[in-house]
């Protein structure tokens, strides 16, 4: 064989060889690899996946067990991550995954846990992701709430509010030598003079009450109460029978109710006392025919 034809040759089969180790040391440092055997797909659900990209490492207890093999975007506000990771690792029902921050330069990587339930997740059964709060973030918001905390200091601090803190104290010195002023003046006297005398009267009240005559008046006065409510309970029960007497001489089916009500029986009585008026007018008249007394 021609000597340029081997020197190709041989030319080729480094190249060939430099980029099969570049290949398979970049897959190596991706965690990559020509085949999936052993592996197990798990597909968890993000809100947010920000410094996230496929590649990225998941780890269980900070080892490396797979890697971010793909990423879809689902809608706004969810996305489905699928983690390839070691078969031996395959995830159960309580499986957890969480995105973290692996250095300070946005690297992320994902925290995962297969569970302890003995029961397998489904394969078409999707993890419920957490995101982690970056630090960055996290950072900038402390960073924010000191400058607030800062501008607020410095507003208590201002010559406005320090001459507005002086004002305050000269108004309440100006107050408490008001009130020391009056404390000793005539209104102080008048008012302690008036409830001397509310003591006083409170005072006689009390003896008031305290008196036994007192008390033996306000028995009486019970005693009284009650034989008035006696007497009126007795009225009210004659008042209540006095009203059957009248409603039962009222009713057509009593005698008295008869005699009232039947106008035959006032003709007839009338009848009765002009018969016996002419009856006593005769034997007045005429005694004989009606008496007879014989003398042996």
């Amino acid at each position: 064989m021609d000597l340029y034809y081997k020197q190709e040759l041989t030319v080729g089969a480094l190249v060939l060889v430099a980029l099969a180790i570049f290949i398979g040391g970049l897959m190596w440092l991706t965690g990559k690899s020509f085949t999936s055997r052993g592996k197990s797909v798990v597909s968890v659900q993000f809100g947010v996946v920000s410094g996230l990209t496929v590649g990225d490492p998941v780890q269980i207890s900070g080892v490396n067990v797979g890697r971010v093999s793909r990423m879809e975007l689902v809608e706004v506000g969810r996305a489905i991550v699928h983690l390839e990771v070691d078969g031996r690792f395959r995830p159960r029902i309580d499986a957890q995954a969480q995105i973290r921050s692996l250095d300070f330069l946005g690297a992320k990587y994902v925290s995962y846990s297969p569970g302890e339930a003995e029961q397998p997740l489904p394969g078409d059964a999707i993890i419920i992701g957490v995101e982690e709060t970056e630090l960055a973030s996290s950072a900038a918001q402390l960073a924010e709430e000191a400058g607030e905390v800062l501008r607020r200091s410095q507003s208590l601090l201002s010559d406005s509010m320090v001459i507005q803190v002086r004002q305050t104290m000269a108004a309440a010195e100006r107050a408490l030598n008001v009130m020391s002023r009056v404390g000793s003046g005539p209104m102080v006297e008048s008012a302690t003079e008036t409830l001397v005398s509310l003591q006083g009267a409170a005072r006689s009240l009390d003896s008031l009450l305290g008196n036994p005559a007192l008390n033996e008046s306000i028995s009486q006065l019970d005693e009284i109460a009650e034989s008035v409510q006696e007497m009126t309970d007795g009225l009210a029960a004659v008042t209540q029978n006095l009203a059957m007497m009248l409603e039962l001489m009222r009713s057509p089916d009593g005698s008295i109710g008869r005699a009232l009500t039947d106008t035959t029986l006032h003709t007839d009585v009338h009848e009765l006392l002009v018969s016996m008026r002419l009856l006593l007018d005769d034997i007045r008249e005429r005694p004989g025919r009606y008496v007879n007394v014989t003398v042996f």
